[in-house]
């Protein structure tokens, strides 16, 4: 069969450079295709070295598991757990003694020893290292210094808001006070 190309010289110039371009096209194409290729056996290839790692990993921490298992005394766990249980229970023994009057009144005590003029009508405890202190003074100077003297005090973390009101032998002091523990 012959084929005539009557088509003109210029539109077959273009239709030859066309099968050009698609080779080149085909060509780019088939490097992207191959890249991609390459990129994703490269990165399975290094997710199945990561997983040989971790099973190696986890190989090592079962055995390593397994040895203290072996080892492993359960009575002496009990025991230490017992010791524990005790040296917790020593310990709220100790909290509880602490919270109890006695640091607060032997501390008081000394405070109102020190300063002369102030009597105690009645010390109350709220409850929380919280304490209530009525008592009364023949003037606002001794009345004052008890205070400063029980500000002062390592064993009170806080003093509250003083009240005064004059009563018949005197003044009248109403605070709270707040122990440390």
């Amino acid at each position: 069969m012959i084929r005539i190309n009557l088509l003109p010289v210029a539109a077959r110039r273009r239709r030859r450079s066309r099968s050009g371009r698609e080779r080149g096209v085909l060509a780019v194409m088939s490097l992207g295709w191959a890249a991609l290729l390459t990129a994703g056996y490269l990165w399975i290839a290094a997710t199945e070295t990561e997983i040989a790692e971790l099973r190696g990993q986890t190989t090592a921490v079962v055995r390593d598991r397994d040895a203290v298992r072996k080892t492993f005394d359960e009575r002496a766990l009990v025991d230490r757990e017992q010791a524990l249980q005790r040296g917790r229970e020593a310990l709220a023994r100790l909290a509880t003694a602490r919270r109890t009057p006695a640091p607060v009144v032997t501390e008081l005590t000394q405070i109102f020893a020190a300063g002369p003029g102030v009597v105690v009508r009645e010390l109350r405890d709220l409850g929380e290292s919280r304490w209530l202190l009525l008592a009364s003074a023949a003037d606002l100077p001794a009345m004052t210094d008890l205070l400063r003297r029980i500000e002062a005090s390592p064993r009170f973390a806080a003093v509250g808001h003083a009240e005064y009101a004059r009563s018949d032998d005197g003044l009248a002091l109403r605070v709270t006070l707040t122990a440390r523990e």
